[in-house]
């Protein structure tokens, strides 16, 4: 429950954040790249920079996670197993 609370709170402050962040920053601006070259917001690229920097954080974060605690299963279990032998 407190967990969920602190879920809320933390999408309400990011929106926030954003909001304030476009409100700043209305000039356009040009992107080039290797191939091409867009015009847009400069609000939008800021957005669009921390939206794949989170997601990018949240799949590296998630592979860490995961990776951890099957090394913790392992553990788990051998110790479980060593245990069982020593009975």
């Amino acid at each position: 429950m407190l967990f969920k609370l602190i879920k809320q709170i933390f999408i309400l402050l990011i929106i926030v954040v954003a909001f304030l962040i476009g409100a700043q920053n209305p000039q356009i601006v040009t992107l080039n790249y290797v191939i091409a070259s867009i015009t847009m917001p400069q609000a939008m690229v800021i957005s669009l920079s921390f939206s794949v920097g989170l997601i990018a954080g949240c799949i590296i974060s998630f592979k860490v996670f995961t990776s951890l605690k099957w090394h913790n299963y392992r553990l788990k279990r051998q110790t479980r197993l060593a245990h069982q032998k020593d009975s």
